[in-house]
């Protein structure tokens, strides 16, 4: 059978085999007579493709698409879980670094790219799978000054070249060793400044940090303060229930018997509970002070300094992503209403016949025609007479 060399696609033929017309308009250096074997994951793709079109199901990408979509990879931004960490933090997505980071990964030697991204503050880390056996993954970028922002390696791919663990690891020089092996062995680069020029988000950055710092310790210090504070509400607490008990006993000796049980819920309610719930919002307006207060994020940290008159806070929240805040509509809604549903319309034959059968016990007949009064028998009961006793409905 006829079918396409490989590198010579044309527009709407193949990868199936050849037609008699496709044959004619395909030029004989473009064609190949190959087995039925030849391209079977390429025809299949495609038979999957033309199924999920024709059932309206998601259709999956084929490998143009997928290469179409790796070659905007130059001009994707950071991801929104990244946009968000920045605002929250100020640390720089390390997407909107891609350039220097993928030239410092285009050495050929992997302790070349440990050296290369630490001079830009950045270091490697390996990602694992598994818990007992673990199983070398891929590879992450983060930043040395803050590992919580990180970033894949396989983000950063183009549709030319590729920058994951694997790809990494088939551009080495030969004879040098892979990642796997690199890795355990690895020198741990000397000490280094990173390459920044002082700017104002850089000073900025730094009164920010020194601003988190200082939240930290002082919400442990307060976190030491309300956990002693509990232990001496708690031991409070008991010793006013012990106190609250040994008064209801004092009080209760002094009655009757049988006027204790109404004296006990009097009591109770009256004076324990009443008591009991005094001491608790005395103890709530104790801790009051010693609440967790949260630490303003980057956006609201630069908002504040640049409404105080801060020049250079002024230009940084210039440059800076909008924040959207989205508002949920609330709708004004009443009390739930029942929907009324029609009432089906039965022919008399179709509702006896959808009638359960009415077993009716020898105890309760009904009463003679000249005993019932008014009362009229319903008509199932009556067709049921009708046809296994051939009565009237009279027992």
């Amino acid at each position: 059978m006829w079918f396409l060399k490989k590198g010579c696609a044309t527009e709407n033929i193949g990868p199936q085999a050849l037609t008699t017309e496709q044959v004619a308009r395909v030029p004989e250096a473009y064609r190949a007579l190959r087995s039925f074997d030849f391209r079977a994951l390429a025809r299949v793709q495609d038979v999957c493709r033309r199924v999920e079109r024709e059932l309206d199901l998601r259709r999956l990408n084929t490998p143009q698409e997928a290469k179409a979509q790796r070659l905007k990879a130059l001009e994707r931004e950071a991801e929104p879980g990244q946009r968000k960490r920045a605002e929250r933090t100020g640390s720089v997505p390390l997407m909107e670094r891609s350039e220097e980071i993928r030239e410092a990964l285009d050495q050929r030697v992997w302790q070349s790219r440990s050296d290369a991204l630490a001079a830009i503050g950045l270091q490697l880390e390996p990602v694992y799978t598994g818990t007992k056996t673990k199983r070398l993954r891929g590879l992450t970028i983060a930043d040395i000054s803050d590992p919580g922002n990180k970033l894949k390696a396989s983000a950063l791919d183009t549709g030319v070249q590729k920058f994951g663990l694997g790809s990494l690891d088939k551009r080495i020089l030969k004879g040098t060793p892979d990642f796997k092996t690199w890795w355990p062995e690895r020198k741990m680069s000397s000490s280094f400044e990173p390459l920044q020029t002082p700017d104002a988000r850089s000073e900025l950055k730094q009164d920010y940090d020194l601003e988190v710092a200082q939240h930290k310790l002082d919400q442990e210090e307060r976190r030491r303060e309300l956990a002693d504070l509990r232990i001496r509400q708690t031991r409070e607490l008991r010793a006013k229930r012990r106190a609250l008990m040994k008064q209801r006993k004092n009080e209760a000796i002094r009655l009757k018997p049988s006027e204790r049980r109404a004296f006990y819920s009097r009591f109770s309610q009256q004076v324990r509970k009443r008591e009991l719930a005094e001491l608790e919002a005395r103890h709530r307006v104790e801790r009051s002070p010693l609440r967790r207060r949260r630490m303003p994020t980057w956006h609201q940290f630069i908002a504040a300094r640049a409404d105080a008159g801060c020049q250079k806070a002024g230009a940084v929240l210039a440059a800076m992503r909008p924040v959207q805040t989205v508002k949920k509509t609330v709708t004004a809604t009443g009390p739930k209403k029942r929907l009324s549903v029609p009432n089906k319309e039965h022919s008399k034959d179709q509702h006896l016949a959808n009638q359960p059968t009415t077993r009716i016990p020898k105890s309760k007949s009904f009463l003679s025609g000249r005993n019932q009064g008014n009362t009229e028998m319903p008509e199932h009961l009556a067709a049921y007479w009708q046809r296994h006793k051939g009565g009237q409905g009279r027992s």
